[in-house]
């Protein structure tokens, strides 16, 4: 088509043959959810996930619980063993005593494995503890104790390595007197 041909066609379209040519059709809408129906679904949604966050802290709690119970009840040579048992599981300890403490049902056990979890930062130990100011309190007391019996340990070490250092410098000194007493007895000979 020409240009002239374009203008003639356009000035003989009105309005309504304009809207007749437009095919226009209903709008059906096929599942969807209405208003009234999507608010019920999102309230239903809201009670079932009340409390969700609180049953799954109920498991750490209780081994929360329990562990700073039986850290707390040892005392004597037995809390002295524990600490020292700790010590060792905790810095070099063995993958197979890893193991086997995690799997064990002994309540002591269980506090050990309790402790290292919360060494290495497990966040659920920790956010237990931080929930319960009580027990954060008595877990910190235990803690304390601890530390006293490992540094009264670490000051008997340091003793016996200075006396024996000391024990060893006496000795090179008896071996440098006998050395210099048996070479000056060979020079008047």
């Amino acid at each position: 088509m020409s240009a002239q041909d374009i203008d003639l066609a356009v000035g003989d379209i009105t309005p309504a043959q304009l809207a007749k040519s437009v095919f226009r059709k209903r709008l059906r809408k096929a599942g969807t959810v209405t208003v009234g129906e999507k608010v019920k679904l999102k309230l239903e949604k809201r009670a079932a996930t009340v409390g969700r966050r609180v049953k799954s802290h109920k498991k750490y709690d209780l081994l929360m619980v329990e562990a700073v119970g039986t850290l707390t009840s040892l005392d004597g040579e037995r809390l002295v063993d524990f600490v020292r048992r700790a010590v060792i599981f905790l810095h070099r300890g063995d993958p197979i005593e890893w193991t086997r403490v995690k799997q064990s049902k002994d309540r002591i056990d269980r506090a050990l494995s309790f402790l290292e979890n919360h060494q290495r930062g497990s966040s659920p130990e920790r956010e237990a503890l931080c929930r319960n100011d009580e027990l954060r309190n008595a877990f910190r007391d235990w803690a304390t104790k601890a530390n006293r019996i490992l540094s009264k340990d670490r000051k008997v070490i340091r003793k016996k390595i200075g006396q024996k250092e000391a024990t060893e410098k006496m000795v090179k000194a008896l071996r440098r007197q006998a050395e210099s007493k048996s070479s000056s007895g060979k020079r008047f000979a």
